[in-house]
């Protein structure tokens, strides 16, 4: 599982840099969406779902 959450985390930065790129350039609003976006992704790594076993 540990491939899924180094891609996750890739494909949050990808977001995070399209989403700073995208502000930047055209629509600061879908810059700011596609940021966030990518932030989620980057977290979501992190969070572990532990059952009670």
């Amino acid at each position: 599982m540990a491939y899924v959450r180094v891609f996750l985390a890739v494909l949050g930065v990808i977001f995070a840099v399209a989403g700073l790129f995208v502000g930047w350039t055209y629509d600061s609003l879908a810059g700011l969406a596609i940021l966030l976006l990518g932030a989620f992704l980057l977290f979501l790594p992190l969070i572990s779902y532990r059952s009670d076993d």
